[in-house]
């Protein structure tokens, strides 16, 4: 008996006593319980018990005879079997997560009408980059950025993917970039983004006064640091209604004044 064939038959549902005792019967043919508990380390009381639990199974067959025998079924027949027991069980469990899920959902939808208002301070680079990438994933309508060509570089360069994914997902993305005189080459990842029909992108002329960002208008991030770098300049979080609305209008405000990027980007990035 090999070591490695009692634990496949444990990974597809065997207890490793099944699995030693199914074995044996494999390699010993016929036999009854006694003959069974002088070959397989398995304490005697087990041995009845692990066989009714293998009749069950239906890997094993017993024999009316006196003593009482026992006998594998074919190995193929067996592995289908367990195999196919393992697919139920699967399947089982992914309907049972997926009520559960949407048990879950239903909860947090109720939760969500019920909490209260929250302020998060949320500081470093690491941080500001995950939550930025947890609310563009959520993000199912529209995504609005107010900030400096650096720090969008720096944002989007590290959740191209996600965002990518939302775009592709037609979330709509519009961003406001303060414009710079610096010159900045962009990545691959970047260029293709900014081709894509629902990512639109103005330049503006005023100066900023904040970083910002609007997620479904549900939540906001802003900081009053437009030209310190991401790891120095800690963001605010809140889903409170004021801030929301401000947030909104004065992204259409800048939008209304400034000028779209597409031509200044193709020359000196694209």
């Amino acid at each position: 008996m090999q070591i490695e064939d009692v634990e496949h038959l444990t990974q597809i549902g065997l207890t490793k006593s099944q699995a030693k005792l199914y074995l044996t019967l494999v390699n010993i043919g016929r036999t009854d319980a006694k003959t069974l508990s002088k070959r397989v380390d398995i304490p005697r009381q087990a041995i009845y018990r692990t066989l009714e639990e293998l009749l069950k199974k239906g890997i094993i067959e017993k024999i009316i005879t006196l003593p009482q025998e026992y006998q594998a079924i074919p190995f193929r027949e067996a592995l289908a079997i367990l195999l196919n027991e393992k697919t139920r069980e699967y399947t089982r469990a992914v309907e049972k997560t997926r009520e559960m899920l949407q048990k879950f959902d239903t909860s947090m939808e109720e939760s969500e009408q019920e909490k209260e208002y929250t302020f998060t301070v949320v500081e470093g680079k690491e941080r500001i980059v995950g939550k930025t990438r947890s609310a563009v994933d959520k993000a199912q309508k529209k995504v609005f950025i107010c900030t400096t060509l650096p720090r969008w570089v720096t944002i989007n360069q590290a959740i191209h993917d996600t965002v990518e994914e939302a775009l592709d997902r037609e979330v709509k993305f519009r961003a406001i970039l303060e414009e710079t005189t610096k010159d900045y080459c962009l990545p691959n990842e970047l260029k293709s983004m900014i081709a894509h029909p629902n990512y639109k992108i103005k330049l503006s002329s005023i100066h900023l006064k904040s970083n910002s960002g609007l997620f479904d208008e549900k939540m906001v991030s802003f900081n009053f640091y437009p030209s310190k770098n991401v790891s120095d300049s800690p963001m605010i979080w809140t889903n409170h209604p004021s801030f929301l609305i401000g947030s909104r209008l004065y992204f259409e405000y800048l939008w209304k004044k400034s000028t779209n990027i597409l031509t200044f980007v193709q020359q000196r990035f694209l």
